[in-house]
């Protein structure tokens, strides 16, 4: 009989009862939510990469920087970053494509040294 009632028991813990669109919801309990602020651990984390992402983004030069700040942080079409900077949409693409390889480059750089003195 105990093994009954534990296994009902198990069963109705794991099938939520099916919400009626009769019931009102002032008689449930309020739902508690996670908050979304980011907790102590993520926010040292996002210090470490944004100081890392700076670093990056200010080994490169100006002239692969603007095309990337303009793409990345201000959403601008490539079109619009060609006219914006006077230049031909060919010249954005591969100013892009560089600055991208050059950030990615810095930041694996970084990720490998970071490897390193953890495994010495």
């Amino acid at each position: 009989m105990l093994n009954v009632i534990a296994d009902h028991l198990r069963k109705t813990q794991r099938e939520p009862k099916p919400l009626s669109l009769d019931e009102t919801f002032e008689d449930s309990a309020p739902i508690d939510i996670a908050s979304s602020d980011p907790g102590p651990e993520q926010l040292l984390l996002n210090n470490v990469l944004d100081s890392e992402l700076q670093s990056a983004l200010e080994s490169i030069s100006e002239e692969l920087l603007m095309p990337f700040l303009l793409r990345e942080i201000q959403e601008l079409s490539y079109k619009e970053i060609a006219t914006t900077m006077d230049v031909p949409i060919g010249t954005v693409m591969s100013r892009l494509s560089r600055a991208r390889a050059q950030l990615l480059k810095k930041l694996s750089q970084s990720e490998l040294a970071k490897a390193r003195a953890v495994s010495i």
